[in-house]
């Protein structure tokens, strides 16, 4: 039998970035996500980007479903499928968690709250992909990057 997510159980799922210990930063069209515990970082592309921005804004399931289908164009329920398949990707990395009633203080309660909208043509749907590096991990794991408290990037020490 195949293990199922909370997430493929409860098709309302609300998600939340697994912060502190996940960081991530936008550069136009693709994500970068370091775990700062582990040292592993990811990339992520375009589709995957469109995923994560709806997160950070407090999505549902649906929502993020709805924000695909503004960006990209293709078969409603493949993009579904490969959103659900992702986000159980992003939770196993410990990226993504799903939220708690405790975390829903400042969700987004609609799709035009759940994501950026769209302000250029759709691009073809391309099944969201999560590139993971190993590589710096002795180099992230150096302190001081453990040392970030609530304004960001530490400090030098005075």
């Amino acid at each position: 039998m195949v293990s199922q997510t909370v997430a493929q159980i409860i098709p309302q799922s609300r998600y939340r970035l697994n912060s502190p210990t996940v960081i991530l930063e936008t550069f136009e069209d693709e994500v970068v996500i370091v775990n700062l515990e582990s040292g592993t970082y990811y990339s992520l592309g375009t589709t995957g980007a469109t995923i994560c921005g709806a997160v950070e804004h407090g999505a549902t399931s649906r929502q993020i479903e709805a924000a695909l289908a503004e960006h990209f164009e293709g078969d409603g329920a493949a993009m579904a499928q490969a959103a659900s398949t992702f986000l159980s990707e992003l939770e196993r990395e410990g990226i993504v968690l799903v939220a708690t009633d405790a975390d829903e203080g400042g969700a987004a309660t609609s799709p035009d709250a759940a994501a950026p909208r769209q302000t250029t043509a759709k691009r073809p749907f391309e099944i969201p992909t999560l590139q993971k590096y190993t590589d710096m991990q002795e180099l992230l794991l150096l302190d001081p990057i453990h040392e970030v408290d609530d304004s960001g990037w530490p400090k030098s020490k005075s």
